[in-house]
């Protein structure tokens, strides 16, 4: 089975009311003074019920988001696809860190099999776990490399395809 999600943030067809993955403090026609909570998060959901193929794109890169479906159309199994989607009348802008071409680098990491989860526009971040929490590091920083960074494996971490930080 698979499932695409398109994330914009709001209700567009309701005329942009809140929705669970607005995020705290959004401003709507049914939250004026912000939205309260915290935003649900689809990926947590999808990764707590077992699905083994998880992924994130956003609409804006046709190739990359053509990759991810086809890859979780072939997956065997359960597939869940969340795809941020720019909403231009009520939520305009909403991701624009991961696909303006200024600050996607910064804010997204590319999964790609046995590769090191390194990004950025200098490829100079990475992410590395410390106990079971992972931190992003510098690795122009003395005593870090890109030995310290966690490795991508598709075989042992099946669920993981693509995520904006």
């Amino acid at each position: 089975m698979n499932v695409l999600m398109f994330n914009n943030e709001v209700y567009s067809l309701t005329k942009g009311q809140y929705s669970p993955t607005s995020h705290r403090g959004q401003i709507t026609k049914s939250s004026p003074l912000g939205a309260l909570d915290d935003p649900f998060n689809p990926v947590s959901l999808a990764l707590g019920a077992s699905a083994t193929f998880v992924a994130r794109g956003h609409d804006k890169d046709r190739a990359q988001l053509q990759q991810l479906l086809l890859k979780a159309h072939q997956h065997k199994g359960f597939s869940f696809v969340e795809i941020y989607t720019n909403c231009r009348i009520f939520n305009d802008g909403a991701f624009d860190l991961y696909t303006n071409r200024e600050t996607n680098e910064d804010h997204t990491v590319w999964l790609e099999h046995d590769m090191p989860l390194v990004f950025g526009k200098k490829k100079d971040k990475g992410i590395k776990l410390e106990g079971y929490t992972p931190t992003i590091i510098d690795l122009n920083e003395s005593g870090h490399s890109v030995s310290d960074v966690l490795v991508h494996n598709e075989r042992t971490q099946p669920w993981l395809s693509y995520s904006p930080i």
